[in-house]
């Protein structure tokens, strides 16, 4: 890799507007590429992972005037910029604002920031957090892939998809200097993960009145329904209570049900009678018992 330099803060202003921000994106993108895998003799840079450094992050601010609507931060080389063949660290920080958002939004805003990453052809995201870990092929940098257009993408998608809930949205990445990074992620990021991985924990089953039914994958198995409460996850992983809470409260008629607790059956089990009563009706009539802590008596289906 080139000799690390001193690089500067770069400033680019996007539009706001979903539809606007959709017409400068230049990339093949699309579900057809979900799950792509860059070889290395496809490569053209490798971002982050086991050789290198980095993280992704997602900020919600409550003070709008932290957050320039649109507005990119680019320190370090981008990626035409690169060396070929080289790996460069990773750091990509999303900060959104909404009137009515919360840090309890906060992973499902997450879920669109990966999801335009996902979507791209020839852009390999693995993993989260600290062990964030991505490949560009040579064909998508030099055919003019940048961090500014990945930045659009991904405000576009969150736009188009929580239009009621993000006001704005801000993007920094750097791709220099793996001793800043791995102090950010030390000072910086890790506080955050500890403190939204706290609140998860801590939460438990008695402290709510209900849980959660999940019919989305209804779509192939017809009768299968997940219940998710605070310490039982759905088999999927992809929808958290809280999660499930927010979502119910955007669209209250969709694939996520409200499922009242009712009298304790089984404490050991994680039985309840509401529970058994909502599962039964939305399996069609097909499971008519629940033991949400056995893998063994009555477990969830899948």
């Amino acid at each position: 890799m080139a000799e690390e330099k001193t690089w500067e803060p770069r400033v680019f202003q996007l539009p706001t507007d979903p539809e606007e921000l959709a017409e400068g994106i230049t990339v093949n993108f699309g579900p057809r590429y979900l799950g792509e895998r860059v070889l290395r003799e496809d490569m053209f840079v490798e971002l982050g992972g086991p050789k290198s450094c980095g993280f992704d992050l997602l900020v919600t601010e409550s003070d709008p005037t932290k957050v320039t609507d649109g507005k990119v931060t680019l320190i370090g080389p981008d990626f035409n910029e690169m060396e070929q063949g080289g790996i460069y660290p990773f750091v990509w920080i999303l900060r959104v604002y909404g009137a009515n958002l919360t840090e309890r939004h906060t992973s499902l805003v997450e879920r669109n920031l990966i999801e335009f990453q996902d979507q791209v052809e020839g852009y390999m995201r693995v993993n989260t957090r600290q062990y964030l870990w991505t490949r560009l092929t040579k064909k998508l940098v030099k055919g003019g892939f940048t961090a500014a257009e990945l930045a659009r993408g991904t405000m576009m998608m969150i736009k188009a998809a929580l239009p009621d809930m993000v006001d704005a949205i801000e993007a920094e990445f750097r791709t220099c200097d793996p001793d800043a990074v791995r102090d950010q992620i030390e000072n910086y990021a890790m506080p955050i993960w500890d403190k939204r991985d706290r609140y998860i924990g801590e939460r438990k089953d008695d402290d709510v009145e209900h849980f959660f039914g999940c019919t989305l994958c209804q779509t192939f198995a017809f009768n299968h329904v997940c219940v998710i409460a605070p310490e039982r996850p759905p088999f999927c992983g992809i929808t958290m209570y809280d999660d499930a809470e927010i979502i119910i409260e955007m669209d209250p008629h969709g694939y996520l049900h409200k499922f009242q607790k009712g009298n304790l059956i089984d404490e050991l089990q994680g039985e309840y009678e509401g529970i058994n009563d909502a599962v039964r009706q939305k399996s069609n009539d097909t499971i008519k018992r629940l033991h949400l802590y056995s893998t063994i008596s009555y477990p969830q289906t899948s």
